[in-house]
């Protein structure tokens, strides 16, 4: 009878350690997905300034310090690609040699300025940066580009990875109306419909995350005239949560 018990009372020991496992694995994986990656501590920004009489330039690019590259090889090659080797006027294979590659060209440059600028933000396993290129050289112009990363997945979200259908009719008419409110009490600029939902449905505009609001950013010339500037369109997370997809929903919680 005894040596039954204690059978008993190690089975039940037993089970107990199995179970506190299995309760402690499943919260595991159900956190990972939200995981981060990369932390604050991991990013090194990059700057420098040029300023003449007739030229400027000022430059704040982003790169992961030395150890987070050597922790995560996978993700700093795969955002030195993204962000650096793959432009149009300059390239580098390291936000450094990026940087060097724009100081001499720099040399070269009269009369004109341009500024690079990027602005960051890490929501457990999704890194968003903000670019904003601007400058003057014959006429001024800004272009803010998006980069929504997966750092898990090593992958660059897209529109269709954020937002159900952004054709559908009332996610536009929510936009439509901000879009409309920003032009009401000007008597110059025009806003065609018509060109709006080709945009949304084209996904011809960026998205960014603000706080716990999307705002769906076109650069200028996007829908009105160079002089109209950009125009942007804050939804609040109330708003535009029922547009969301799961990955759209996980970041702006």
């Amino acid at each position: 009878m005894k040596e039954t018990l204690i059978r008993k009372s190690k089975h039940r020991a037993v089970l107990i350690v199995f179970l506190c496992f299995f309760f402690q694995l499943a919260i595991s994986c159900a956190t990972t997905g939200g995981k981060s990656i990369i932390t604050e501590a991991d990013i090194e920004p990059l700057s420098w300034s040029f300023e003449t009489s007739y030229s400027h330039a000022d430059y704040s690019l982003f790169a992961l310090n030395a150890a987070a590259a050597e922790k995560n090889p996978l993700l700093n090659d795969f955002l030195n690609t993204l962000l650096y080797r793959e432009q149009t006027f300059f390239s580098g294979q390291t936000a450094q040699e990026y940087l060097n590659n724009v100081k001499k060209a720099f040399v070269t440059w009269d009369r004109e300025g341009h500024e690079e600028n990027f602005a960051y933000e890490i929501r457990g396993k999704y890194l968003l940066i903000k670019r904003v290129y601007s400058g003057s050289g014959g006429s001024s112009y800004e272009t803010a580009v998006s980069y929504i990363i997966d750092t898990e997945l090593v992958k660059r979200l897209a529109v269709d990875d954020i937002i159900i259908d952004s054709g559908n009719a009332g996610l536009q008419g929510l936009i439509w109306n901000r879009l409309a409110a920003l032009v009401e009490n000007t008597n110059w600029i025009t806003l065609d419909r018509n060109s709006f939902r080709r945009s949304m449905e084209e996904r011809s505009f960026s998205i960014f995350f603000e706080g716990q609001n999307i705002v769906f950013h076109w650069d200028e010339g996007s829908l009105a005239s160079n002089a109209a500037g950009a125009f942007d369109a804050a939804l609040q997370r109330s708003d535009v949560l029922p547009y969301l997809t799961g990955i759209g929903r996980e970041i702006i919680n």
